[in-house]
């Protein structure tokens, strides 16, 4: 994560600082769910947390320009439930959270969902959704209200992705289109 995706790893280490739990603390809880999965030791009760103040730091850092808006959890990057940014897209996920998982050069799902929010045509979308390889399946459903050429279209799309076989290359990728009649007649 640190080398392919740095701004990520400097908002999370903004995070630590700013909540004043240690980095470590903060990266094994965006990857949770993945660890839950890498051994059988599951501590299902989470009733002991404490509630944090986390304080932002805005630094100058390597970073694209992102533009968005997405749910999050405390301590984690936001993107994770639901989210929309500036190229008019509007996502949702749903998680499947297996016993046991592929963790072998995989991003975790908080990182995952977090990229898919930056994309900005359907091809980039795509393309991440295949080679950004991931530990367990999950649903993404995709609102675009505007194509790139800013004529108005509205459609929606619902991607299974799920590890592959394929010698750890590439996701299974299922993609499904939801078209209103009058959009059926033109595709």
């Amino acid at each position: 994560m640190q080398n392919e995706y740095p701004w990520y790893y400097y908002e999370l280490k903004g995070l630590s600082d700013g909540s004043e739990v240690s980095l470590e603390q903060i990266l094994v809880l965006n990857y949770k769910n993945e660890l839950k999965a890498a051994n059988d030791i599951h501590d299902e009760e989470e009733q002991n947390e404490q509630r944090r103040r986390i304080n932002g730091k805005e630094e100058q850092r390597e970073s694209p320009n992102e533009q968005l808006i997405a749910f999050g959890y405390l301590e984690q990057l936001a993107g994770n439930g639901f989210g929309a940014n500036h190229h008019d897209f509007v996502f949702t996920y749903n998680g499947l959270y297996p016993k046991t998982s592929r963790i072998k050069n995989y991003l975790s799902r908080q990182l995952l969902n977090r990229l898919i929010l930056t994309v900005e045509n359907e091809q980039q979308l795509d393309q991440i959704l295949k080679t950004q390889l991931t530990a367990y399946g999950f649903n993404l459903n995709v609102v675009r209200f505007r194509c790139s050429d800013g004529t108005p279209q509205k459609y929606i799309l619902s991607y299974k992705i799920g590890p592959s076989n394929d010698n750890e290359k590439r996701n299974q990728c299922n993609i499904n289109y939801i078209l209103n009649e009058k959009q059926i007649e033109s595709w």
